[in-house]
């Protein structure tokens, strides 16, 4: 599957969350939305600069990353649950 020039294919995480406490974090029980964990499906090819260079995605096939609740668009493929977002969407990779 090919996708975008600065976009990314993800499947959202089935597993449960896990969530650390520092002192960034809002207070427990506050109403903010929550950063959503996926896979990196595909990526493309990066966005193309205004010298004409492009820039290296940041991330790579089989990351797990965070994303904002509401980036991108979502769409079905074989029964699987897809979404396309942009790489700015991208909160953090997750290591470990």
């Amino acid at each position: 599957m090919r996708v975008g020039t600065s976009h990314c294919e993800q499947q959202e995480a089935q597993a449960p969350r896990r969530s650390c406490r520092n002192p960034a974090e809002p207070p427990r029980g506050s109403h903010q939305e929550k950063p959503q964990e996926g896979t990196i499906l595909a990526v493309g090819p990066g966005e193309i600069l205004e010298d004409g260079t492009r820039k290296k995605m940041d991330v790579k096939e089989g990351d797990r990353v965070l994303y904002s609740k509401y980036a991108g668009t979502e769409f079905k493929v074989d029964g699987d649950d897809l979404l396309i977002i942009a790489s700015k969407d991208i909160l953090a990779i997750v290591e470990g």
